[in-house]
């Protein structure tokens, strides 16, 4: 993609399979990444290549390039700290010489070994290679066969009623239906265990303690904990009229058959809410948000709760349409009052933004996919971003699938742990499973910007606080927070902040 953009010719040449070599995953990257960078950087046209060549006990590592090649006299100590070719300075380009020097030691470290090759003349490029040691390919895994795909979507129904209308309603809907009694979890498991099901459908009116019984032992085996969970109730003897609940989700009868096809999508709309609740503990916080909605005319009236209990009290008291939440707060936090919203008739219906300030991991994202509309970290997005989320709550539009916003968070919780790494949008998008195209798509569609941009955020909000927080140096900051050269960090923290880093440290304390 970098070489794309600036009209380059990529090329690559790697073994289907293999070489195996014995090493830190990220640092390799981090080696190759830096390579192909610098080549992509130092080339104004031409061709830019990644060549992989097995040999008989090592593998040789080749990034090409048709940029502005290396003096034979400045090859022997271009792997130096703060050592840069005469010619990329003459012709303007940054950096600090540290990238290279980064490499050599991280080659080392791996028992291999680092080089150059270039003519030293204008247009034929250079040639950076390491080579390392190989080792015996490990023996591949074993892995179960995995089951076929049912030809009809397959239902497990979990009931004690065995007089079930919902098994009519599907089966002539033209799902297979298995129906056991909740109380018979091992059977029940085992053959969720022996055969592939779209979802799993719970009635949610057997008690509490046999619902949520049933949902730990589905969630506590790797093999059923994936598997969608619908939930309902009868409220009518006339059959037509169940709904049908994900937690907070609830979802009409008719509507089910959309739901188990793995769409999950909130179908209708409802008018423009008018009362906007904000809750946070800090009191600046709080009232931030609550003006930033008065003033651009969100909401008709903006109430505000500096606790979680206080929050639910107002819920209670006061019709609510939209929840602004914030995540960490004392005594009651953000995800106990999603708990008690779940566990509440009304307050289930009501869209919840969470805001947070917090790094979440995956176990946080999957607990906020339930019932949760936005994720928004404190200090990535900006006011108008913001507010466009807020908008597109109150107007339940709903842009992406439930799985493909799952996944999307997915991806940020894996971004809020991996920073500090060289993340690519191929790893990204390789570790959601999904395409490179369509996870831009998703995150453009549920956060109106890109993985890489989200990303390049993020590091800039942890390097903010490191600025104002430590004496580090501008470069160590760079490279801590996952930047692979001080001069690019320069350039996106200006762009996100409108300040160099040297200027929003010298800002930042002269008002502390």
């Amino acid at each position: 993609q970098m070489a794309a953009d600036k009209q380059l010719t990529w090329y690559d040449s790697i073994p289907a399979e293999g070489p195996w070599v014995w090493g830190d995953r990220t640092r390799l990257q981090q080696i190759g990444l830096n390579l192909v960078v610098n080549a992509i950087k130092f080339t104004a046209r031409g061709r830019v290549g990644l060549i992989v060549t097995p040999e008989t006990d090592a593998v040789t590592v080749t990034v090409r390039d048709t940029g502005i090649g290396l003096p034979p006299t400045e090859q022997a100590r271009i792997f130096e700290e703060f050592q840069r070719s005469e010619r990329s300075v003459s012709q303007g380009y940054g950096g600090i010489g540290l990238g290279l020097a980064i490499c050599k030691r991280l080659v080392a470290m791996h028992g291999g070994e680092i080089g150059v090759r270039s003519s030293g003349i204008e247009s034929e490029g250079t040639e950076f290679f390491f080579r390392l040691p190989t080792i015996t390919a490990p023996a591949p895994r074993r892995r179960p066969n995995p089951p076929a795909l049912p030809v009809q979507p397959r239902v497990l129904l979990l009931s004690a009623d065995h007089d079930e209308p919902l098994q009519r309603y599907l089966e002539q809907r033209g799902f297979t239906v298995t129906v056991f009694s909740i109380d018979a979890s091992a059977a029940w498991l085992n053959e969720l265990l022996h055969r592939s099901y779209s979802a799993v459908v719970l009635h949610a009116t057997q008690g509490e303690r046999a619902w949520w019984q049933t949902i730990q032992v589905l969630k506590a085996n790797p093999t059923t904990r994936d598997l969608p969970l619908l939930c309902y109730a009868m409220t009518e003897q006339h059959g037509a009229v169940m709904e049908f609940n994900y937690l907070t989700k609830p979802i009409e009868l008719a509507d089910l058959s959309r739901a188990l096809d793995q769409y999950w999508r909130v179908t209708g709309t409802i008018g423009t809410p008018q009362i906007i609740l904000v809750v946070d503990d800090d009191p600046d916080t709080l009232d931030l948000h609550a003006r930033l909605i008065q003033a651009h005319g969100i909401a008709k009236l903006v109430l505000r709760a500096r606790s979680g209990r206080e929050a639910l009290e107002l819920m209670e008291q006061q019709r609510v349409d939209l929840v602004l939440l914030d995540l960490m707060m004392p005594e009651m936090d953000g995800f106990d009052v999603l708990v008690a919203m779940r566990n509440h008739k009304q307050m289930r219906e009501i869209p919840v933004i969470v805001i947070t300030g917090r790094v979440l991991s995956e176990e946080d994202m999957a607990r906020l996919n339930q019932g949760v509309t936005a994720v928004l970290s404190k200090g990535v997005f900006s006011v108008h971003e913001t507010l466009a989320r807020l908008q597109a709550a109150l107007e339940r539009r709903r842009r992406l699938s439930d799985q493909a916003q799952t996944l999307v968070r997915k991806a940020m919780a894996y971004i809020h742990s991996h920073y500090d790494h060289p993340l690519t949008r191929q790893d990204i998008a390789r570790y959601v499973g999904m395409s490179e195209d369509y996870l831009t798509h998703c995150f453009r569609q549920e956060l109106g910007t890109t993985p890489i941009d989200y990303l390049n955020r993020y590091r800039v909000l942890q390097a903010r606080r490191l600025l104002l927080e430590s004496d580090k140096s501008i470069t160590n900051i760079a490279l801590e927070v996952g930047f692979s050269s001080s001069s690019y960090f320069s350039r996106v923290f200006r762009k996100e902040t409108g300040h160099s880093p040297e200027e929003y440290r010298r800002q930042g304390r002269s008002t502390i």
